[in-house]
């Protein structure tokens, strides 16, 4: 059976994630700068998560662009898995990528709470992150010959928002503890932006998909990234 998609679904995310795309730009820049400045580990962690994980805001903001006008012969809602394969096909490898990218970047951004000397070995092996691609891909077709209610019934889609949320929570865990401590005026927006990217994917996993709830969870996001952007920029003003 196909889904349902309205029109506005591919609208609204469309200017969501190209926000987030700009946003992530200057987290990329600030983080590159803090770590030029120290040179630490934490730093370069959190360089090359905001790196990755901007990639995918960019890849699936013109991903949700390319569907919103494709998909305008269909208005107001469109049959998602009985139109042309070739936007199915472009729309799913878009959202995969980006599920891809964003994981290896909460895994980098967990790594900079990790304390053992054992995991600098790991930053010259994150290229080889990438290697599960081929993996993804063979999802990805197994997808398109079977078939499966996308987005929100898609397995993927469903384990990507669960990894993220178990991930996010070891990092929301140590952002809280070191707000607790410290109570430094940088680990409350710390703490702040990842509850909020951690609210976002739970909305987006665990409840029913409603028009408002879809709303806040990317309204969610975009604060989240602007909590974490007014951190760096207050660190590398500090600096």
């Amino acid at each position: 059976m196909a889904v349902l998609i309205p029109l506005w679904f591919y609208a609204f995310s469309s200017l969501t994630y190209i926000i987030a795309s700009l946003v992530g730009i200057l987290l990329t820049y600030f983080s590159f700068k803090l770590y030029s400045l120290t040179g630490r580990r934490e730093q370069r962690f959190l360089f090359y998560a905001m790196a990755s994980i901007t990639l995918g805001f960019a890849i699936l903001s013109i991903t949700n662009i390319y569907g919103y006008f494709n998909f305008q012969h269909c208005f107001p809602v469109c049959q998602f898995d009985v139109t042309d394969p070739n936007y199915t096909f472009a729309i799913k490898s878009g959202n995969y990528v980006y599920y891809l990218t964003s994981l290896v970047g909460y895994i980098l951004l967990a790594l900079t709470y990790l304390k053992s000397i054992k995991i600098e070995k790991l930053l010259s092996k994150i290229p080889r992150f990438y290697l599960i691609l081929p993996i993804d891909m063979a999802l990805l077709i197994q997808t398109l010959q079977h078939g499966f209610h996308y987005p929100f019934d898609n397995f993927v889609f469903q384990l990507f928002h669960l990894l993220s949320i178990v991930i996010l929570s070891y990092i929301n865990f140590n952002t809280i503890t070191n707000y607790l401590v410290l109570k430094t005026k940088y680990s409350f927006p710390v703490m702040i932006g990842f509850l909020f990217i951690g609210s976002y994917h739970f909305m987006m996993a665990l409840t029913p998909f409603k028009p408002i709830i879809f709303a806040a969870a990317h309204l969610s996001l975009l604060a989240g990234l602007v909590s974490l952007l007014y951190m760096l920029i207050q660190v590398n003003r500090r600096g």
